[in-house]
């Protein structure tokens, strides 16, 4: 594998992935365009897809839909493919995360990119959240409560350093809150999580160990920051037009659309030039409130497309799914996790570069819901949800 080895780091890519039958690499080199100079290098089946993408196959959780999208985004039905195993029960995951166990009516929100602030981990730690901090050091190779603690702010800011650093800080105040109250985690019934905060809140449902998933995690935020970096692209921030207006203004500036955040409220992305494009008509049009973002790129968006390529070497990577404990509503469809080993890695490649469906999530939440809580490190998510559910936002805590 030292001529593979080779061909990755001249490409910029990390060699770990390869292992010795060479799949992860084969996979590599698929991301960085690099796979005629590989093709005779690896094995069958190692130089075709992955075998976790099959055909539509509704009892595996991959149906048209799904098939549709691996397929606009570049991946080929492997020839032979090797069906998903049944997902181990959730109590094998580590137990230094408490799981919701779904026998209340408490709902769990996890807030994404945007909501990081300095000071933003407990100030008082338990053994545990101690322990949680200590081992994401090691997986990620920095120093994450050095990042949150003392910045500098422009530091963490960075979409490579916010999005672990936001994901350990969650999980850090969901730890502090069920030693605060034992019966908490008991009492959850559903979760879910904006773009990044999806990943704690499958941690939370037992779908995933977290270690895995902040090595996920790291992978993603890497690969976002990579992608922003390749092209100058921008997100614009409309409040004030409904969707058809909205889809004109995305027909003319060729922007697309990429959060549905609360009524009336939606994110596009594109190039720069057409973001600024797009702020222009969105004026033109009434709109109450445009704003061009202070993000690295055009997230959620075909421009991520690259990234969801990297995303895919890490997710390739990881077959341990496990099954939900409770309900897991997923940003791209704003439906249940069905379960189903392929259901994870499916939804969480599409929600790269597709929309994120937040104003429909936020409608599934029962009206029956007693409380409703938003981890830390800030009121993201309550913000929204004053705007489209007032009687949850009643019910609203935050979690410091």
């Amino acid at each position: 594998m030292e001529l593979v080895e080779k061909l990755i780091k001249e490409h910029g890519a990390d060699c770990s992935l390869v292992d010795k039958k060479g799949r992860y690499g084969w996979e590599v080199c698929k991301v960085h365009q690099v796979q005629e100079e590989c093709r005779n290098l690896f094995p069958a089946p190692y130089n075709r897809p992955s075998p976790h993408r099959t055909e539509p196959d509704s009892e595996h959780d991959l149906d048209e839909d799904d098939y549709q999208t691996e397929l606009e985004f570049g991946w080929e039905p492997p020839e032979n493919a090797i069906e998903p195993t049944e997902c181990k029960a959730a109590e094998a995951v580590d137990g230094l995360i408490p799981l919701a166990r779904g026998e209340g009516k408490i709902v769990v929100l996890a807030p994404g990119q945007g909501a990081q602030r300095l000071e933003m981990l407990p100030k008082e730690q338990s053994a545990a959240v101690k322990e949680l901090i200590a081992t994401a050091n090691e997986i990620l190779g920095w120093d994450v409560e050095k990042k949150i603690m003392e910045g500098p702010l422009d530091e963490l800011n960075k979409t490579s350093i916010c999005q672990p650093a936001i994901f350990v800080a969650s999980l850090a105040s969901w730890i502090t809150a069920c030693e605060a109250d034992p019966t908490l985690c008991k009492k959850v019934n559903l979760c879910a999580g904006l773009s990044l905060g999806e990943y704690v809140a499958l941690v939370i449902a037992g779908s995933i160990d977290w270690k895995e998933a902040l090595k996920l995690v790291k992978r993603r935020g890497e690969a976002m920051q990579k992608a922003a970096q390749m092209a100058s692209t921008g997100m614009l921030s409309i409040v004030g037009l409904d969707d058809e207006q909205v889809a004109k203004i995305c027909e003319e500036s060729g922007c697309t659309v990429a959060n549905e955040l609360f009524p009336k409220c939606r994110v596009i992305g594109g190039k720069k030039k057409e973001a600024e494009a797009a702020k222009e008509l969105a004026d033109k049009a009434g709109a109450l409130k445009t704003q061009i973002l202070a993000v690295a790129g055009a997230f959620h968006t075909p421009h991520m497309k690259s990234a969801q390529g990297e995303l895919n070497v890490a997710l390739d990577g990881f077959d341990d799914w496990r099954k939900n404990t409770v309900t897991v509503l997923a940003n791209t469809d704003a439906k249940p996790y069905p379960g189903g080993a392929i259901s994870f890695p499916v939804r969480l490649r599409r929600q790269l570069v597709q929309p994120v469906k937040w104003e429909a999530i936020v409608t599934k939440i029962p009206e029956d819901t007693e409380r409703v809580i938003e981890l830390a490190p800030s009121k993201q998510i309550k913000a929204m949800i004053r705007r489209s559910r007032p009687d949850l936002f009643k019910k609203f805590t935050i979690l410091p």
